[in-house]
């Protein structure tokens, strides 16, 4: 689904990740976002725009050195 969804010039979110396992996978695989329990739980808009604020760090620079060498990272492209 994701190359052809790449093929059909789209961006590819994959929702439902739960795991940092399934993370790295969808990676590998070259998804281009994600959406799910790892990242955070459903919230309101006024605690989901603290949430974002406080955040140190984009989503592209949570990768570890492992997973940099993935064909493609899962990576916030409009930053």
């Amino acid at each position: 689904m994701v190359d052809l969804g790449h093929h059909l010039g789209l961006t590819v979110v994959v929702e439902g990740v739960e795991t940092v396992e399934v993370r790295r996978r969808l990676a590998e695989m070259g998804a281009d976002r994600i959406q799910g329990y790892l990242l955070s739980r459903p919230m309101p808009v006024a605690a989901f725009e603290q949430w974002i604020a406080d955040r140190p760090v984009r989503m592209a620079e949570l990768s570890t050195e492992a997973e940099t060498s993935a064909p493609e990272r899962i990576e916030d492209r409009e930053r």
